[in-house]
């Protein structure tokens, strides 16, 4: 019975020891789900309730989703609901269509798009992404 329960404290200290390792590995590892190169406007005018097109070239690393949160910002910051987006792994080079809401007032506008990546059960990467400013004309 003794030499069972000595068996068994080795095995808790041992699974104890691996599961430390573990969580210290997923906290310290510099995760890159993604990379961005470059984010170019396509369309420097739009329209209320118009599309804002730009360009984004990226190299994707893991092939997991990312939760996509918009904001506009003009010294006051207009946030749209977040989005899943799950674009494929490898390098690309894809245009974006955006819907420019319609009750967003005339004015020039940055567009700040953030991506969180959850790339394991206790960690979140996350990258912000800002355009170059844009008019939002009537």
């Amino acid at each position: 019975m003794r030499k069972i329960l000595n068996c068994l404290s080795y095995l808790t200290l041992i699974l104890a020891f691996g599961l430390i390792l573990l969580i210290g590995y997923w906290l310290i590892y510099p995760y890159k789900p993604i990379q961005f190169n470059k984010l170019e406007l396509i369309t420097p005018v739009v329209k209320q309730g118009g599309i804002l097109k730009y360009e984004v070239d990226y190299c994707k690393y893991m092939n997991i989703s990312a939760e996509v949160t918009r904001t506009y910002n003009n010294g006051i910051i207009y946030t749209t609901p977040t989005t899943t987006s799950n674009n494929p792994t490898g390098c690309h080079d894809i245009t974006i269509f955006v819907i420019i809401p319609p009750e967003l007032p005339s004015a020039y506008y940055t567009i700040t798009m953030r991506y969180k990546y959850q790339v394991n059960p206790i960690r979140i990467v996350e990258y912000t992404v800002n355009s170059d400013k844009f008019e939002v004309i009537e």
